[in-house]
Protein backbone atom coordinates (compact mmCIF):
# COMPACT_ATOMS: atom_id res chain seq x y z
CA UNK A 1 0.00 0.00 0.00
CA UNK A 2 1.46 2.83 -0.95
CA UNK A 3 2.66 5.63 1.77
CA UNK A 4 1.66 8.48 0.14
CA UNK A 5 -1.67 9.48 2.22
CA UNK A 6 -4.03 11.59 0.33
CA UNK A 7 -5.59 13.09 3.97
CA UNK A 8 -2.73 14.58 4.54
CA UNK A 9 -1.74 16.10 1.27
CA UNK A 10 -3.47 19.66 1.65
CA UNK A 11 -1.28 20.18 4.89
CA UNK A 12 1.74 18.99 2.60
CA UNK A 13 0.70 21.29 -0.41
CA UNK A 14 -0.15 24.30 2.40
CA UNK A 15 3.26 23.75 3.57
CA UNK A 16 5.35 23.93 0.73
CA UNK A 17 3.11 26.91 -0.37
CA UNK A 18 4.78 29.24 2.49
CA UNK A 19 8.10 27.84 2.39
CA UNK A 20 8.12 28.74 -1.78
CA UNK A 21 6.71 31.97 -1.69
CA UNK A 22 8.39 33.28 1.85
CA UNK A 23 11.69 32.18 -0.16
CA UNK A 24 9.91 33.88 -3.36
CA UNK A 25 8.78 37.25 -1.28
CA UNK A 26 10.96 37.85 1.66
CA UNK A 27 12.46 41.29 1.49
CA UNK A 28 16.24 40.99 2.04
CA UNK A 29 16.04 44.04 4.16
CA UNK A 30 13.62 42.37 6.38
CA UNK A 31 16.15 39.65 7.04
CA UNK A 32 16.89 38.68 10.84
CA UNK A 33 20.55 37.09 10.54
CA UNK A 34 20.67 36.20 13.78
CA UNK A 35 17.62 34.70 14.39
CA UNK A 36 18.28 32.92 11.39
CA UNK A 37 21.24 31.32 12.25
CA UNK A 38 19.44 30.24 15.48
CA UNK A 39 16.71 28.58 13.67
CA UNK A 40 19.67 26.72 11.39
CA UNK A 41 22.23 26.00 14.49
CA UNK A 42 19.08 25.30 16.74
CA UNK A 43 17.53 22.17 13.80
CA UNK A 44 20.84 21.00 13.70
CA UNK A 45 21.43 20.30 17.38
CA UNK A 46 17.48 18.91 17.00
CA UNK A 47 18.78 16.33 14.32
CA UNK A 48 21.54 15.23 15.90
CA UNK A 49 19.84 14.87 19.09
CA UNK A 50 17.13 12.86 17.24
CA UNK A 51 14.77 14.95 17.76
CA UNK A 52 13.55 15.02 14.52
CA UNK A 53 9.49 16.12 14.16
CA UNK A 54 11.07 19.40 16.31
CA UNK A 55 14.40 19.77 13.43
CA UNK A 56 11.78 19.53 11.16
CA UNK A 57 9.86 22.65 12.65
CA UNK A 58 12.89 24.64 12.74
CA UNK A 59 14.10 23.43 9.19
CA UNK A 60 11.18 24.34 7.72
CA UNK A 61 11.07 28.17 9.72
CA UNK A 62 14.53 28.56 8.60
CA UNK A 63 13.69 27.90 4.96
CA UNK A 64 10.73 30.65 5.21
CA UNK A 65 12.97 33.42 6.88
CA UNK A 66 15.97 32.75 5.01
CA UNK A 67 15.83 32.85 0.90
CA UNK A 68 19.21 32.95 -0.20
CA UNK A 69 21.62 31.22 2.36
CA UNK A 70 23.70 27.97 1.15
CA UNK A 71 22.42 26.29 4.03
CA UNK A 72 19.19 26.01 2.56
CA UNK A 73 20.11 22.68 0.71
CA UNK A 74 21.49 21.26 4.02
CA UNK A 75 17.31 22.31 5.13
CA UNK A 76 16.05 20.76 2.27
CA UNK A 77 18.09 17.49 2.49
CA UNK A 78 17.53 17.25 6.19
CA UNK A 79 13.68 17.73 5.77
CA UNK A 80 13.92 15.06 2.94
CA UNK A 81 15.77 12.49 5.33
CA UNK A 82 12.58 12.79 7.82
CA UNK A 83 9.98 12.08 5.51
CA UNK A 84 11.98 9.51 4.08
CA UNK A 85 13.61 7.60 7.08
CA UNK A 86 11.33 9.07 10.45
CA UNK A 87 7.85 10.09 9.23
CA UNK A 88 7.84 6.79 6.04
CA UNK A 89 6.05 9.24 4.21
CA UNK A 90 7.46 9.05 0.40
CA UNK A 91 4.65 11.10 -0.95
CA UNK A 92 6.06 13.83 1.38
CA UNK A 93 9.64 13.11 0.20
CA UNK A 94 8.63 13.33 -3.34
CA UNK A 95 6.74 16.95 -2.72
CA UNK A 96 10.05 17.93 -0.86
CA UNK A 97 12.42 17.09 -4.13
CA UNK A 98 9.84 18.67 -6.58
CA UNK A 99 10.36 21.66 -4.29
CA UNK A 100 14.25 21.35 -4.54
CA UNK A 101 14.12 20.55 -8.32
CA UNK A 102 12.64 23.89 -9.22
CA UNK A 103 14.74 25.70 -6.75
CA UNK A 104 18.13 24.03 -8.38
CA UNK A 105 17.45 23.95 -11.55
CA UNK A 106 20.14 26.51 -12.51
CA UNK A 107 22.84 24.32 -10.61
CA UNK A 108 23.35 21.17 -12.71
CA UNK A 109 25.06 18.98 -10.37
CA UNK A 110 22.41 19.69 -7.64
CA UNK A 111 19.94 19.08 -9.79
CA UNK A 112 20.66 15.76 -11.44
CA UNK A 113 21.17 14.87 -7.30
CA UNK A 114 17.44 15.92 -6.85
CA UNK A 115 16.36 13.84 -9.74
CA UNK A 116 18.13 10.66 -8.96
CA UNK A 117 16.31 10.92 -5.51
CA UNK A 118 13.01 12.16 -7.09
CA UNK A 119 12.76 9.09 -9.57
CA UNK A 120 13.63 6.66 -7.12
CA UNK A 121 10.76 7.69 -4.45
CA UNK A 122 8.30 7.84 -6.76
CA UNK A 123 9.25 4.34 -8.53
CA UNK A 124 9.06 3.31 -4.25
CA UNK A 125 5.75 4.59 -4.24
CA UNK A 126 4.52 2.85 -7.39
CA UNK A 127 4.17 6.20 -8.87
CA UNK A 128 5.31 5.12 -12.63
CA UNK A 129 3.89 7.68 -14.94
CA UNK A 130 5.85 10.42 -12.63
CA UNK A 131 8.44 8.40 -12.32
CA UNK A 132 9.16 7.94 -15.73
CA UNK A 133 8.43 11.84 -16.05
CA UNK A 134 11.32 12.39 -13.54
CA UNK A 135 13.92 10.01 -15.50
CA UNK A 136 13.02 12.11 -18.62
CA UNK A 137 13.73 15.60 -17.43
CA UNK A 138 17.16 14.22 -15.58
CA UNK A 139 17.96 12.99 -19.76
CA UNK A 140 17.49 16.82 -20.54
CA UNK A 141 19.52 18.08 -17.86
CA UNK A 142 22.87 20.01 -18.95
CA UNK A 143 25.97 19.14 -18.31
CA UNK A 144 24.53 15.61 -17.38
CA UNK A 145 27.53 13.06 -15.92
CA UNK A 146 27.72 9.56 -17.90
CA UNK A 147 26.53 7.54 -14.92
CA UNK A 148 23.57 9.92 -14.28
CA UNK A 149 22.83 9.24 -17.87
CA UNK A 150 22.82 5.55 -17.95
CA UNK A 151 21.07 5.21 -14.91
CA UNK A 152 17.95 7.28 -16.32
CA UNK A 153 18.21 4.88 -19.07
CA UNK A 154 17.78 1.82 -17.28
CA UNK A 155 15.14 3.03 -14.89
CA UNK A 156 13.27 3.90 -18.19
CA UNK A 157 13.78 0.54 -19.59
CA UNK A 158 12.51 -1.21 -16.49
CA UNK A 159 9.34 1.00 -16.01
CA UNK A 160 8.72 -0.10 -20.09
CA UNK A 161 9.50 -3.66 -19.49
CA UNK A 162 7.13 -3.71 -16.15
CA UNK A 163 4.71 -2.69 -18.87
CA UNK A 164 6.11 -5.44 -21.80
CA UNK A 165 6.82 -2.58 -23.90
CA UNK A 166 9.92 -4.17 -24.57
CA UNK A 167 10.66 -2.19 -27.79
CA UNK A 168 11.04 0.48 -25.75
CA UNK A 169 12.48 -1.14 -22.97
CA UNK A 170 15.11 -2.25 -25.78
CA UNK A 171 15.66 0.96 -27.06
CA UNK A 172 17.07 2.62 -24.02
CA UNK A 173 18.85 -0.18 -22.95
CA UNK A 174 21.20 -0.12 -26.46
CA UNK A 175 21.41 3.60 -25.54
CA UNK A 176 23.12 2.48 -22.28
CA UNK A 177 25.67 -0.14 -24.92
CA UNK A 178 26.64 2.60 -27.03
CA UNK A 179 27.31 5.20 -24.22
CA UNK A 180 29.69 2.67 -23.19
CA UNK A 181 30.97 1.28 -26.39
CA UNK A 182 34.21 3.16 -25.96
CA UNK A 183 35.23 1.86 -22.27
CA UNK A 184 38.19 -0.07 -22.29
CA UNK A 185 37.67 -3.91 -21.36
CA UNK A 186 39.53 -6.26 -19.64
CA UNK A 187 40.92 -10.38 -20.26
CA UNK A 188 37.91 -12.60 -19.97
CA UNK A 189 37.29 -13.62 -16.47
CA UNK A 190 37.39 -17.01 -15.11
CA UNK A 191 34.18 -17.75 -14.76
CA UNK A 192 33.88 -16.80 -18.45
CA UNK A 193 36.54 -19.03 -19.50
CA UNK A 194 34.52 -22.22 -17.33
CA UNK A 195 31.46 -21.28 -19.62
CA UNK A 196 31.03 -23.96 -22.54
CA UNK A 197 30.99 -22.55 -26.12
CA UNK A 198 29.34 -25.64 -27.22
CA UNK A 199 26.45 -27.28 -26.42
CA UNK A 200 28.20 -30.42 -25.78
CA UNK A 201 31.53 -28.69 -23.87
CA UNK A 202 32.21 -30.04 -20.44
CA UNK A 203 34.21 -26.94 -18.57
CA UNK A 204 36.84 -28.79 -15.66
CA UNK A 205 34.26 -27.72 -12.55
CA UNK A 206 36.19 -28.70 -9.50
CA UNK A 207 39.28 -26.71 -11.21
CA UNK A 208 37.37 -23.27 -11.90
CA UNK A 209 34.60 -23.50 -8.82
CA UNK A 210 37.20 -22.32 -6.22
CA UNK A 211 38.02 -19.18 -8.35
CA UNK A 212 34.37 -17.45 -8.68
CA UNK A 213 35.07 -13.96 -7.39
CA UNK A 214 33.65 -12.50 -4.03
CA UNK A 215 30.10 -10.85 -4.38
CA UNK A 216 30.44 -6.81 -5.04
CA UNK A 217 29.51 -5.45 -1.91
CA UNK A 218 28.24 -1.79 -2.88
CA UNK A 219 24.81 -1.35 -4.12
CA UNK A 220 22.97 1.54 -4.56
CA UNK A 221 20.93 3.39 -1.74
CA UNK A 222 18.12 5.38 -1.93
CA UNK A 223 19.57 8.20 -0.26
CA UNK A 224 22.69 8.25 -1.48
CA UNK A 225 22.37 8.94 -4.69
CA UNK A 226 20.42 10.96 -20.35
CA UNK A 227 21.14 13.18 -22.35
CA UNK A 228 22.36 11.42 -25.68
CA UNK A 229 21.21 12.33 -29.21
CA UNK A 230 19.59 8.71 -29.51
CA UNK A 231 17.66 9.35 -26.88
CA UNK A 232 15.41 12.55 -28.36
CA UNK A 233 14.28 15.41 -26.69
CA UNK A 234 10.15 15.08 -26.26
CA UNK A 235 8.49 12.89 -23.84
CA UNK A 236 7.71 9.52 -24.89
CA UNK A 237 4.28 7.95 -24.22
CA UNK A 238 3.55 5.39 -21.60
CA UNK A 239 0.95 2.72 -21.15
CA UNK A 240 -0.31 0.55 -18.60
CA UNK A 241 2.10 1.43 -15.77
CA UNK A 242 0.45 2.99 -13.75
CA UNK A 243 -1.71 0.07 -12.66
CA UNK A 244 1.27 -2.36 -12.05
CA UNK A 245 1.82 -4.07 -8.75
CA UNK A 246 4.94 -2.78 -6.91
CA UNK A 247 7.99 -3.79 -6.64
CA UNK A 248 11.59 -3.48 -5.32
CA UNK A 249 13.85 -0.63 -6.62
CA UNK A 250 16.22 -1.50 -9.30
CA UNK A 251 19.29 -2.98 -7.88
CA UNK A 252 22.27 -1.68 -9.57
CA UNK A 253 25.58 -3.32 -7.85
CA UNK A 254 27.96 -0.10 -7.97
CA UNK A 255 29.16 2.15 -5.42
CA UNK A 256 28.93 5.40 -6.52
CA UNK A 257 31.82 6.63 -4.21
CA UNK A 258 34.32 4.14 -6.28
CA UNK A 259 36.38 5.22 -9.30
CA UNK A 260 34.17 6.21 -12.35
CA UNK A 261 34.95 3.89 -14.37
CA UNK A 262 33.91 1.28 -12.31
CA UNK A 263 30.14 2.40 -11.61
CA UNK A 264 30.24 2.54 -15.41
CA UNK A 265 31.06 -1.27 -16.03
CA UNK A 266 28.32 -2.27 -13.18
CA UNK A 267 25.92 -0.39 -15.25
CA UNK A 268 26.90 -1.43 -18.64
CA UNK A 269 26.61 -5.13 -16.99
CA UNK A 270 22.91 -4.38 -15.92
CA UNK A 271 22.15 -2.80 -19.27
CA UNK A 272 23.23 -6.55 -20.57
CA UNK A 273 21.68 -8.74 -17.99
CA UNK A 274 18.24 -6.14 -18.85
CA UNK A 275 18.34 -6.55 -22.04
CA UNK A 276 18.52 -10.56 -21.97
CA UNK A 277 15.40 -10.22 -20.27
CA UNK A 278 13.64 -8.45 -22.98
CA UNK A 279 15.11 -10.60 -25.81
CA UNK A 280 13.69 -13.47 -23.55
CA UNK A 281 10.47 -12.18 -23.14
CA UNK A 282 10.46 -11.89 -26.85
CA UNK A 283 10.83 -15.23 -27.15
CA UNK A 284 14.75 -14.17 -28.74
CA UNK A 285 16.33 -16.81 -26.98
CA UNK A 286 19.53 -16.98 -29.51
CA UNK A 287 19.95 -13.14 -28.95
CA UNK A 288 19.09 -13.34 -24.83
CA UNK A 289 22.17 -16.01 -24.43
CA UNK A 290 24.43 -13.98 -26.58
CA UNK A 291 23.92 -11.00 -24.01
CA UNK A 292 24.22 -13.41 -21.37
CA UNK A 293 27.58 -14.86 -22.57
CA UNK A 294 28.78 -11.25 -23.28
CA UNK A 295 28.22 -10.20 -19.81
CA UNK A 296 29.75 -13.46 -18.37
CA UNK A 297 33.19 -12.53 -20.19
CA UNK A 298 33.32 -8.68 -18.61
CA UNK A 299 35.60 -9.79 -15.56
CA UNK A 300 35.30 -5.69 -15.02
CA UNK A 301 31.58 -6.36 -14.03
CA UNK A 302 30.88 -7.05 -10.54
CA UNK A 303 30.52 -10.56 -9.69
CA UNK A 304 26.63 -9.95 -8.48
CA UNK A 305 25.38 -8.92 -12.01
CA UNK A 306 27.42 -11.54 -13.90
CA UNK A 307 26.33 -14.67 -11.70
CA UNK A 308 22.84 -13.46 -12.08
CA UNK A 309 23.28 -13.61 -16.03
CA UNK A 310 25.12 -17.14 -15.59
CA UNK A 311 22.13 -18.24 -13.79
CA UNK A 312 19.66 -16.73 -16.42
CA UNK A 313 21.83 -18.32 -19.22
CA UNK A 314 21.83 -21.86 -17.47
CA UNK A 315 17.77 -21.51 -17.11
CA UNK A 316 17.81 -21.11 -20.42
CA UNK A 317 20.12 -23.75 -21.94
CA UNK A 318 17.46 -26.15 -19.46
CA UNK A 319 14.60 -25.02 -21.06
CA UNK A 320 16.44 -26.12 -24.78
CA UNK A 321 16.68 -29.04 -23.11
CA UNK A 322 20.91 -28.34 -22.92
CA UNK A 323 20.88 -30.01 -19.65
CA UNK A 324 24.18 -31.16 -19.37
CA UNK A 325 25.44 -27.47 -20.38
CA UNK A 326 23.34 -26.01 -17.51
CA UNK A 327 24.05 -28.33 -15.09
CA UNK A 328 27.90 -26.99 -15.65
CA UNK A 329 27.25 -24.02 -15.31
CA UNK A 330 24.88 -24.18 -12.20
CA UNK A 331 27.72 -25.84 -10.56
CA UNK A 332 30.22 -23.36 -11.32
CA UNK A 333 28.27 -20.55 -9.61
CA UNK A 334 26.46 -22.67 -6.77
CA UNK A 335 28.61 -21.11 -4.02
CA UNK A 336 28.24 -17.31 -5.40
CA UNK A 337 24.63 -17.10 -6.29
CA UNK A 338 22.85 -14.99 -3.39
CA UNK A 339 20.85 -18.16 -2.79
CA UNK A 340 22.65 -21.18 -2.96
CA UNK A 341 20.29 -23.30 -2.11
CA UNK A 342 18.16 -22.65 -5.03
CA UNK A 343 21.01 -23.27 -7.34
CA UNK A 344 21.56 -26.66 -5.13
CA UNK A 345 17.87 -27.44 -6.08
CA UNK A 346 18.18 -26.93 -9.98
CA UNK A 347 21.80 -29.11 -9.58
CA UNK A 348 19.40 -32.04 -7.71
CA UNK A 349 16.94 -32.03 -10.78
CA UNK A 350 19.56 -32.36 -13.60
CA UNK A 351 21.43 -34.84 -12.63
CA UNK A 352 17.96 -36.60 -11.70
CA UNK A 353 17.20 -36.07 -15.25
CA UNK A 354 21.12 -36.88 -16.79
CA UNK A 355 20.98 -40.07 -14.17
CA UNK A 356 23.71 -38.38 -12.56
CA UNK A 357 24.72 -39.33 -8.59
Amino acid sequence: MPLHKPACGLKRALLLLMLFLGALFLPLGCSEPQAEESYLDRARSAFAAKEFLEAEKLYERYLHKNPDDEGRWEAWERLAYIAVNIRRDEGLAGDIYESMALEYQASPVRFQNVMLRLGLVYEANSLWQRAHSAWQRLLLTPELSLENELIAHLHLARIYQRSADYSNAGRHLEICLNLTLSLPSSEPSDISAAMPEEPGAEPDIEAEADQVPEEASGEADIQAVENSSSAGSGEEELENVAELPAEPLLELAMDLAAEPEVTIQALRGEALYMLAMVHAGQGETEQAEARLRELGEMPEVPAQIRVQGLFMLADLLEEQGKLRAALDLFQLIESAYPNPQAVSVRIKGLKEALGLK
